[in-house]
This record gives structure tokens, C-alpha cells and sequence, in this order.
């Protein structure tokens, strides 16, 4: 949702000079499952005229924040939430709310970021390389706040970690891996896949 296509790809070549097919290099999706609202933060990394980029903003009435060094261009106020984009760093942009794209700058500046959790680096290793798209999530952490149906944590007990890598082209293949809290929860996992896959053959 935070990619214009159609027109609006063409719009902001036009006017950012951001090719979204050539210039943009990697995307990246976080989010704060504690956030209330929960937003997410892109990171868009490529290559970008910050200054065009930033002339376009102001004059559709964002206002430029100095934040530890870097600008913050923040947008006119949501319902709920600050519309932002931040220049991390030379060909490194972010967008997302703008509370945290502040917290990203001063985690980024503190040193201390997501290398710190041992058990999601090493799902970030075991799906690097996998696929062109891959995604990693607690489940229970998630379950908390809302962001998974209760009819789908309750098929799924004692879930903790998820990831799912893909590779997309003509076609979509992907893997799934579910880390559960013990061999209990593991079995009862293993049930509900088996049934899934004995439902669809039937199918």
C-alpha cells in the first residue's frame, strides 16, 4: 500500500524522479506489534534525489524535522497517525509513522537494533537467500494484540515463531516453518497440517 502503481508510479517518477522498478534495490516492512495504532515502517533502499524529494513534500505541505541529524519530513496529520519519511542515510529512505521513524533513527544512533535477538537473526539466516520475499513474525506476540483471528491462534497453540519464504516469478513457491514452544505443541501442529493437506487432497 505504500508503493503507488498505475498512474501514481508515473506521477512520482514525474516529480521525485523515483523509478519504482529501477531505482528501488530492496524493501523492507517492520511492525511494532506494541504500537497503538499498529504502523508499519517501510525502508526503501536505492537510489534517491533527496533534495527533488524532499522540495516535492514541502510543497504539499510536509514540514521538515531535524532529528538527530537526519530530516524528517512529516505530513499532514491522519486520523490517528503522523504520515512521515525519513533519509536515513545516503540511499536509504523510510516511511511510516513519524513517532517511529524517530524511534528508528535513535535505535539506529544507540547502536542496538534486531542483530540483538539471537532467536529471530537465526530464522533471518535460515530464510536468507531463500526466495525474493520472506517474512518472520512471533505468533504469540502477535496474538495479543489483535493482529492474528483468535479462530486462527487457536488452531495453531503453543506456536511460537513463523516464517515463510517465497520465490516469486511466473510462478509462487514458497516455505513455511513454525516453531513451537515444546513437543507437545509440535504434535498437535503436525495434526492440524495433516488434516489441511488430507482436506485438500479430497478437494
Amino acid at each position: 500500500a505504500a508503493m503507488p502503481a498505475g498512474h501514481g508510479k508515473h506521477q512520482l517518477l514525474a516529480e521525485t524522479g523515483i523509478d519504482i522498478e529501477q531505482d528501488i534495490d530492496s524493501v523492507v516492512a517492520g511492525l511494532h506489534s506494541g504500537q497503538s495504532p499498529e504502523v508499519p515502517v517501510v525502508l526503501l533502499r536505492g537510489r534517491f534525489d533527496a533534495a527533488r524529494i524532499e522540495s516535492v513534500a514541502t510543497s504539499r505541505g510536509a514540514r521538515a524535522e531535524p532529528h538527530q541529524g537526519r530530516t524528517v519530513l512529516v505530513f499532514p496529520q491522519g486520523d490517528q497517525t503522523h504520515p512521515a519519511l525519513a533519509f536515513l542515510e545516503p540511499g536509504l529512505i523510510a516511511l511510516g509513522d513519524a513517532a517511529a521513524l524517530r524511534r528508528a533513527i535513535d535505535t539506529s544512533i544507540a547502536n542496538t537494533s534486531v542483530v540483538d535477538q539471537p532467536e529471530l537473526m537465526r530464522l533471518v539466516a535460515d530464510v536468507n537467500g531463500a526466495g525474493n520475499a520472506w517474512v518472520i513474525g512471533r505468533l504469540d506476540t502477535l496474538s495479543q494484540h489483535q493482529a492474528v483471528p483468535d479462530q486462527v491462534a487457536r488452531m495453531f497453540p503453543g506456536v511460537q515463531w513463523v516464517s515463510a519464504s517465497f520465490d516469486v516469478g511466473q510462478s509462487v513457491l514458497g516455505r513455511v516453518r513454525a516453531e513451537t514452544a515444546h513437543a507437545q505443541a509440535g504434535e498437535q501442529l503436525r495434526s492440524v497440517v495433516n488434516g489441511a493437506v488430507a482436506a485438500g487432497r479430497m478437494v
